[in-house]
Parts: structure tokens; C-alpha cells; sequence
């Protein structure tokens, strides 16, 4: 089974010129994760499922608590929370900054990581 999750709004200081270090600014992710499901669906208890409420609250306090200089850092510590779940048995993540550039609306970083 799959668990989307689109556009959860995430703050985090981010950003390697000294004028985005100021404050923290609004991140904008998007996640797919897989997981054995049956358990869950069986037992229809939230214990056997993956917490998608817990987990993206999870995440926006990763990104509050980092002042990362780069996005692939705070994409790496993203996945590395996802993926500390051993249900979890793959992820992928988009991370979004708004007006990174003058002239886009946004510059993503895509990264997807599998259980071996």
C-alpha cells in the first residue's frame, strides 16, 4: 500500500546566502511511502498502520529544528526519519523551495530511498 501526502507546509531556516539565515521560510513537501498494509487492514488498528498524522508532524519538526545550508542536507534528514519507520519499505520525497529563483515559482529536490 501506498500513503500520499501533498503539499504539507514545513518552516525550517534554509538556504546558504547569509540573508535567507535570517529567518525561518515555508518549504513545501510532497511524500509517497510504501508499506505492508495487511496488518492494518486486518486489524483495522492504528498501531499496525503507519501514523501519517504523527509522521508529518514528525517532519515539520525535523525541518523547525535544522538550519541546513543546503536542501539535499534537510532531504537527507527527512528520509532518515521516513525510513526509521521498519514498516516503511520505500519513500520518495519532493521538497519544494518557493522563489529560491527570481523568475520560478519553486525549485524541487526529488530523492526516493528503498529498504535493501
Amino acid at each position: 500500500m501506498q500513503i500520499a501526502v501533498k503539499n504539507l507546509r514545513l518552516r525550517s531556516v534554509i538556504g546558504a546566502h547569509p540573508w535567507e539565515r535570517d529567518h525561518p521560510r515555508e518549504l513545501v513537501l510532497n511524500l509517497q511511502l510504501s508499506y505492508d498494509a495487511r496488518r492494518a487492514a486486518e486489524s483495522d488498528s492504528l498501531g499496525d498502520a503507519v501514523d501519517y498524522d504523527r509522521l508529518c508532524r514528525s517532519l515539520q519538526e525535523v525541518a523547525e529544528a535544522s538550519s541546513y545550508f543546503l536542501l539535499e542536507a534537510l532531504i537527507d534528514a527527512l528520509l532518515t526519519r521516513v525510513m526509521s519507520d521498519p514498516r516503511v519499505t520505500s519513500c520518495r520525497l519532493e521538497l519544494d523551495k518557493p522563489h529560491a529563483l527570481p523568475f520560478a515559482e519553486s525549485v524541487a529536490l526529488i530523492e526516493e530511498r528503498r529498504r535493501r
